[in-house]
């Protein structure tokens, strides 16, 4: 009978060995998943932050700077074009007047 109770105790010692090294290697595996997990977290963390700081620069689409200079420096442009037309038109205007009084 102690026989028989002995083999009993290494078969459920045997078995029980085997499971904790079946759990020791799933930890093992899960640890090293999570250390992963870890180092990658920072990299996750700022192509997020980029995304949506991103998405909130497309919302609010304001101006900075430089581009209101180059705005301004545009239409400082096209006003002296206007100018310049007007003052065109104007000269020939006056021109035509001239010569149809003169007649």
């Amino acid at each position: 009978m102690e026989t028989a109770l002995s083999e009993r105790i290494r078969g459920t010692w045997s078995h029980t060995k085997d499971r904790l090294s079946e759990i020791d290697r799933r930890v093992s595996a899960l640890e090293k998943r999570a250390r992963e997990s870890v180092a990658e977290a920072p990299r996750r963390l700022r192509l997020a932050w980029d995304q949506a700081t991103g998405t909130v620069r497309q919302k609010l689409d304001v101006a900075t700077s430089d581009d209101l200079g180059r705005l301004a420096a545009r239409v400082d442009e096209l006003a002296k074009r206007v100018e310049k037309l007007t003052r065109e038109r104007v000269a020939r205007a006056s021109a035509k007047v001239v010569r149809l009084t003169r007649k």
